[in-house]
Order: structure tokens, then sequence, then C-alpha cells
């Protein structure tokens, strides 16, 4: 999954034992082989680094893979015995099939009858009595295994048996017989078995197999210890919840064992990441064996990404009127997110700016009129209208003020250059103390132009109290506004410095519905288009999703600083609408190094 993290570090305490590669990149890391020396229990957790300031964690992959591996140990639960007449030779016994690898025997003892017989007998080439120097009949290893209640017919033969045919491999073979400093060493292929009967005997042919009496003490047997009752648990929530349990003998051609446990994981580093404080963010595994035996874990995958709220839950309602409405987006410090995630709902309000209205400038004002009750301010406005004219039904002002007051606009025409008669009833809007902003009055009733451009005035005087009417940045084309004392019988240019600089002013026409597709712009370092496809859910509302812009993606990446820094993004639409920001996510990758969207190579 893109952005995801595929990440495994095997940790034995604190200790790192294996790490794996970053998104999709596998590099070959030694097993880590888990030994049971005895019955137990073994720990090992994955994890993933934890990072600061993040509100959640997304787990795409919780996988351990294992088998189980041959461990040479020395067995501790066998029973030897010397049986007597066709079974004579020395039995070693076992409480459970057991793959025995090695038996080591004492010098065998022969009785009289056996070392003084005249077929001179031969062991491993070397005469039982030295007084019997010569050729004579060699004794030969026979293994037979314990069925039942007694042993079946020989397995095993060293030396082995040859047929005339080239078409046949050696009767009886697998096994070792050979001299060693305290005795003789048989080697066997570690078949699962209840017991063996190791034999001397002499014949020519596996049905003419004859054998001789002798003892020996079995100084050491060694097996192929197995696991056994192998079970995988994650201690979660102050709980053992198991994952994975195989009661019977687990071995090595049984082949890979695969434990999944994603949504657990998911739950678990989310409880984690919410409670804890330490550097990672772990899984603690008990991996438990009933015997002796040997682990080896192949591969452990924790793919996760942690995801960040750039938005808070207050800040997620944007207002989108004549202006532009600024919002905090926050995202980790010094770091890059590997994927952003965003929806918005636009819930549209059937108005927007006339076509004669500019954008407003991204920049916010810093001049302006003052409005008071001794004299009227009038700024040009001029409507352009299609064939079908749509009504104007309000007008915007960017204003401020400290206190409460109350202020009347006239929509005037223009009669030379200057303001004329009013064209339509004035509307009055009373307000308290008011933060710089735009202020939406709507008209008495609605104005409707003629086709192309009707030019205008808009006129303001303060009832009571006092009113900061903003301009917006100077251009070469812009037509001052003007100020008349003396009821619009004459007007003039105001004092101040606000030449080239129109007063922030727009108008308002209805939309009818169904309401047409949104056109948002973006604010950061500068202006962008938000691009895509809305996808229309009614008449008036509309839902976009997608990856963030890369210009607002980019101006959350690697900001300067520790923990969570906040950045402001602007929005404007000519529609006005009540825009939802419903979901802003960063999603991180934890093995990414600060500065880089992506985990490289892992070490192991």
């Amino acid at each position: 999954m893109i952005g995801f993290s595929q990440t495994a570090l095997l940790l034995t305490g604190t200790m790192q034992v294996a790490e794996a590669a970053v998104q999709g990149y596998w590099q070959a890391v030694p097993a880590d082989r888990l030994d049971f020396d005895a019955p137990g229990t073994l720990s090992r957790a994955l994890a993933v680094p934890r990072l600061a300031g993040m509100d959640g964690i997304e787990v795409a992959e919780a996988r351990l893979t294992f088998r189980a591996e041959s461990r040479q140990m020395a067995s501790e639960d066998h029973a030897v015995t010397l049986p007597a007449g066709a079974d004579t030779g020395v039995a070693i016994a076992f409480p459970r099939p057991t793959r025995a690898t090695q038996i080591r025997l004492a010098p065998p003892v022969f009785p009289d009858a056996v070392t003084q017989d005249p077929r001179k007998f031969l062991l491993l080439g070397e005469a039982l009595d030295a007084d019997l120097p010569g050729g004579g009949t060699p004794l030969r290893l026979v293994v037979r295994l314990k069925s039942g209640g007694g042993f079946g017919p020989p397995v095993y033969s060293v030396p082995t048996f040859a047929l005339d045919s080239p078409l046949y491999d050696p009767l009886l073979a697998g096994a070792g017989f050979r001299r060693v400093t305290d005795g003789l060493l048989v080697t066997l292929p570690g078949l699962p078995v209840e017991g063996v009967l190791l034999q001397l005997a002499h014949g020519d042919s596996p049905d003419a197999l004859q054998p001789v009496e002798f003892e020996a003490s079995v100084s050491d047997v060694q097996i192929d210890a197995l696991p056994e009752g192998v079970s995988v648990a994650l201690e979660t929530g102050g709980k053992t919840v198991a994952l994975f349990d195989h009661p019977p003998v687990l071995a090595p051609e049984a082949g890979t064992q695969e434990v999944a446990f994603l949504p657990l994981a998911g739950r678990h580093l989310t409880a984690e990441l919410a409670e804890g404080d330490g550097p990672t963010l772990s899984l603690p595994l008990n991996i438990t064996s009933a015997t002796r035996g040997r682990i080896a874990i192949l591969q452990s995958r924790l793919s996760a990404r942690y995801r960040l709220d750039a938005v808070a839950e207050d800040q997620r309602q944007v207002p989108l009127g004549p202006g532009w409405a600024r919002c905090r987006f926050e995202a980790a410090a010094e770091r890059l997110p590997a994927e952003t995630r965003m929806t918005l709902v636009a819930r549209m309000a059937g108005r927007r700016l006339n076509a004669g209205s500019p954008d407003p400038d991204p920049s916010r004002p810093i001049t302006g009129l003052t409005i008071t009750a001794r004299a009227e301010a009038a700024a040009p406005l001029t409507l352009v209208c299609a064939e079908t004219p749509q009504p104007t039904v309000a007008l915007a002002l960017q204003i401020a003020a400290d206190a409460e007051a109350e202020i009347t606009l006239l929509l005037r025409a223009d009669a030379g250059g200057l303001p004329g008669a009013a064209v339509a009833p004035p509307t009055v809007a009373r307000f308290n103390k008011r933060a710089p902003g735009w202020l939406i009055v709507d008209l008495p009733e609605p104005f409707t132009p003629a086709p192309g451009e009707t030019p205008l005035w808009i006129g303001a005087r303060c009832t009571f109290g006092t009113v900061r009417w903003f301009a917006g940045p100077a251009t070469a084309d812009a037509r001052a506004p003007v100020v008349t004392r003396d009821d619009a019988r004459t007007w003039a240019p105001p004092s101040g410095a606000l030449t080239n600089m129109p007063l922030s002013l727009a108008a308002l026409e209805h939309v009818p519905d169904p309401q047409p597709a949104p056109v948002l712009s973006g604010l950061t370092a500068g202006v962008w288009p938000l691009g895509g496809t809305w996808d229309r859910a009614s008449d008036r509302e509309f839902r976009w999703s997608g990856a963030m812009p890369a210009a607002l993606a980019g101006a959350l990446g690697n900001v300067p600083g520790e923990g969570r820094i906040g950045t402001e993004v602007g929005f404007f639409s000519r529609a006005l609408m009540d825009l939802t920001i419903e979901e802003a996510a960063l999603f991180y990758d934890p093995m990414a190094a600060p500065g880089q969207a992506t985990g490289g190579e892992a070490a192991a």
C-alpha cells in the first residue's frame, strides 16, 4: 500500500536482533533462532519507532513467519536395556517418538563363545580375539526399530548388502558405524522412532543374518530435538491473546508457519500510541514450546504508517464569503508526509460574486477610510451581467469596528463618473465590535441590472459609531473613492493616501439551483487551484476527495521546529458556501529520516 512503511524490527528486550527494509524492499537477514533448552517461553517483539505528535497509526500488515529447525541435543529421557535371545544387543527406548541421530557405545564385551568361535569374527576389520589372527567372518551392525511390544526386522545394516543388478541401490542403507576414541559411534538418519535395537550379526544376505551376543554401555544418545506444543501469543491490554497453537510435534518438514494478526495489532498499537511514551510502539509476543527444540523466525513484518489529523475539529467548518477564509493546518516538524488525503464538503449558498467584482487580494488589509456620521463615503462598483441578468441580492464590504456601530448602505447610479441618485432603497446593518472581515448586507429588494456593464456607486454612512472600511492594494486603473459632507450635493476625494487603492467591495448575485460545481482556490506561500473533480451529492452539495494539492502538501512538509507546527491556509471561492474539511490527514513513514518521505534500506 502506498505510503505504508513495510518494517519489521524484531526485538529481544531492547536489543534489536533483525530489521527488515522498508517500502516493499526486503534485505536478507539471518533467521532469529529461538533455542529452547527446556520447556518454556521466549519473548520477542515487532516494533516501529514512535513519532511524536501523531493522532493514530494504521497497520496494513502484521505477520510472523517461522519454522522448526533440527537441533542436536543429548537425550535426557531414554532407557537402555540388554535383551537376550534373538533380540540380543543394546536396546534404547524413548518415551515418545524421537529422532535419534547418534548413539555412542562403550567398547563391546563378547562372551568366550563368540570370541573363540572358529569362524573368527571380525568387528570393523579387527579380530575379536587377538589369539585368533587371520581372516574370518565379519560382523555387521544391524539396526531394528521398536514396533509395538517388540522390534521389527532390520532396517539398516553396516556394511550394507549389494545385489548383482546395477538397477538396485544397496540394501538396508542409511546408518553409519565407526570406531571413536572411547568406543563405537552409530549414526542414524534421524527418523522418528520409539526405540532402536543395535545388534551385531553375521550373514551374507538379509534373510541369513544371525546375531551374536555382546554387551556394551551407552555413553551418549544424540537426538534432533523438535519443539512440541508450540504457541504464539500477544500480550495486549493486560491479557494474553493466542495467535497460534500447535499441540503436536512441529517438524521441519511441516514447512513454514505463518501467524497473521492485523486487526489485533492495529488495536494494540493504537492503544499504545495513546497511552505510552517509550521510544517504540511494539507488539510483545510470547513464543512457547512444551519441549526442548529450536524455532527459527524467518521473517517478521509490521507494515504501518502514522496518521496526523492536520485540522482540529473546531477548525473544520470554514464559511467562504466574498473574501479569503483561513484555518490552521498542523504537520509534524521536519518531516515529509509519505502520503496525504483530504475530503471536502461544499454546501452552496446560492450566491456568488458578480463578474464585475474582482477577486479579493489574499493579503490582509492595512489601510482604508474611516466612516462616521459626518460624511458619506462612496466607492465605484460595476455590475457585469450576461444576456439574462441575475439579480444582485447583497453587498459586501471589508470593515472593522472597535465598538457597536450602525451603517447605512445606498446603491447609487453613476452620474458622469461621480455618485448619482439612489437606484434602490437604503439598507441598514447594526453590529457589535468586530474584527477586520467581510460584512454581508442583504438589499431590501433584489436589484436586477440591464445586460452588459452597469456602473454604480456604493455609499456608506454611519448612523452611530465608527467603522473602518478597508482598501485593497493599489492598482494602476483603480477608481478612487469619494466623500460628501453636504448630503451628496458635492463629492471630493478623501483626505489621506488612498490614491489608486480601491475600497474592498463586492456585489453578490443570486445563483439558481442546481448550483454549478465549486471552483476553489487555496493559499499558502502563493495562490493555487484545488483541481480535481467535485462529485455532486444534491442540488447544493458537493464532495471532493483526493490527495492534498502539491502546494499545500509542500507547505506542510519539512517545517522547521519541534512537535506539531501550525501553518495558516487560506481558501477562496467566488461562489459562497459552507466548506467542511471532513478529513485532512498526513501519513508518515516511521522509518523515514527527517526530511525524507520514506525510509531507505534498513541495516540488519
